[in-house]
């Protein structure tokens, strides 16, 4: 091989890995990924991987069957939590190719990234599913300093047979489980 042709290969490989890991950056100087950069791929790997497991499958389970309330239960739900939450960090910073008309169009600017996941995205979507975690832990904390007990919140409370029984601090004055029939 030529020499020229050597320093012609070897300028196209490095403008290749400059190209593949930094476009620009957001207001906290991390950078904008390619949509194709192995890390994007990856953590879109996993969040789908998270969807279907735990949002399609655990979650309506858990709810059907009162597991919502077992600890281990709440230890997931909060960990995935955080995980969406940082999902949409991550989305925050992958660039997007946008077809416009007979073109594609490469976003790689953070206001433009931005603007781009809240308007054409899931930002909507995503918003109410990142805030979950954060009112979790409120309420996590709350519980565990006391100042909010289960007992009051009234509603069904479901013990762990099963069997769901109405809250005592949410129900009439005198009733009692053993007055009801099949109670």
């Amino acid at each position: 091989m030529s020499p020229s042709c050597s320093r012609r290969r070897e300028q196209y490989l490095q403008r290749r890995r400059e190209s593949d890991v930094l476009r620009g950056s957001s207001p906290l100087g991390l950078p904008i990924v390619p949509p194709t950069h192995s890390f994007i791929v990856a953590w879109s790997a996993l969040t789908l991987f998270l969807d279907l497991t735990y949002t399609a499958i655990l979650l309506p389970l858990a709810f059907a069957f009162g597991l919502n309330q077992d600890k281990a239960m709440a230890t997931v739900s909060l960990t995935l939590g955080f995980l969406f939450t940082a999902d949409m960090g991550v989305m925050l910073h992958r660039a997007v190719v946008i077809r416009y008309m007979d073109r594609l169009l490469y976003v790689d600017g953070f206001k433009d990234v931005a603007r781009a996941y809240v308007l054409f995205g899931h930002f909507w979507i995503d918003l109410p599913v990142a805030l979950s975690a954060p009112v979790q832990l409120v309420g996590l904390v709350l519980e565990a300093s006391g100042v909010i007990d289960r007992s009051m919140l009234g509603g069904m409370q479901v013990d762990r047979e099963g069997c769901a029984k109405a809250a005592m601090s949410g129900a009439p004055r005198g009733w009692s489980p053993e007055g009801v029939e099949g109670g």
